[in-house]
This record gives structure tokens, sequence and C-alpha cells, in this order.
């Protein structure tokens, strides 16, 4: 039982970071003139994705944890509500959640790293653990926006702090694994 949920836990990872790979390829890839499309798609996929979370929380088992999944659902809900109907600013919502989940998704690898991978003894735990400053600082940049005022460029930089995270996540997942192949 223990290990179907970590081999689900595990392929849950894979498709996540697979996901966010082809998502990132298509925002740095995607012409000038269809941002706004992809734009609306995001906002529409976003809206999809919390939809589903409520429908899972409305079937689940009514614990704690499932009250705060369905609290992020709503968030999304909220988000992709945003970027669908006020266009006007959806870029810079994207660049809010993205860079937002870059931070989280930082934060949550720097733990793993300081308490799995070193406690575990796993050589180079060290380096995931700066990865993760290093996801933390990209997350922060994506939120300031210093340097890029066009909507091309700032969806061609969410596009590739979304492969970074996706490839920290990989690298994540292979260093803290706790069941070694037999």
């Amino acid at each position: 039982m223990l290990f179907q949920e970590l081999n689900k836990l595990k392929w849950n990872t894979v498709m996540t970071a697979v996901i966010l790979i082809t998502l990132g390829i298509f925002m740095i890839i995607c012409p000038e003139p269809y941002i706004k499309s992809m734009i609306g798609l995001i906002g529409a996929i976003l809206l999809i994705l919390a939809v589903l979370g409520v429908f899972d929380f409305l079937s689940s088992n009514k614990a704690l944890i499932h009250y705060i999944y369905l609290t992020g659902w709503l968030f999304l809900m909220i988000i992709g509500s945003m970027i669908l109907f006020f266009e006007f600013d959806a870029l810079y919502t994207i660049s809010w959640l993205f860079g937002a989940v870059l931070i989280l998704g930082g934060v949550s690898n720097g733990i793993t790293a300081m308490s799995y991978s070193r406690r575990a003894g796993r050589k180079g735990w060290w380096v995931l653990f700066l990865l993760s400053l290093l996801q933390i600082g990209c997350g922060l940049v994506v939120l300031l926006n210093p340097w890029w005022n066009t909507p091309g460029k700032l969806f061609k930089v969410v596009g590739v702090m979304i492969l970074f995270s996706s490839a920290i996540s990989a690298l994540r997942l292979i260093w803290s694994w706790p069941v070694k192949a037999e």
C-alpha cells in the first residue's frame, strides 16, 4: 500500500514536470501576435483545473488538508477568471502567479533538501539547496519584473523560469526519492 502511494506520488511529480516543461516551451516559442490567445488559454486551463479540484474536494473525505486544497483551487479559479475576463492586465497576473509558484516551489525544494536529502546522507544535497535558493531568486525577479516592459519579453522570461523550475523539480525527485530501484 505504501509503495503504491509512493509510486503514485512519483508519477504525479513526473507528469507535472512534463506539463510544465511543455508549457514553458510553448511560452518561449510563442510568436508575438499569438500571446493574447496563449494568455486566454492559460486562463481557461487554470479555470478547468480549479473546477476539477473543487469536484475532487466534493468527493473527498473532508479532512483538513482537503479544505486547504479547496482554498488553493478557489484561488486558482479567481485567478483564471481574472485572466479570462480582465485581459488588460492578464500577463502581469500570470507573471505574479508564476512568480509566486516559483517562490513556493523554491521553498518546498529547500525544505526537501534540508529535511530529506541531507539527513538521508545523499551526496550533492547542497546543490539542490543552492538551486532552490536560485529558484526563489528567479521567482522574485518575475514578481518584481524590473526589466521586461513588453508582453513578448515577459512571456518568454516566464517560460524560461518555468523550464528552470521543472528541471529543479526533476532533480529534487532524483535526489530525494526514498526507494532505491530493485
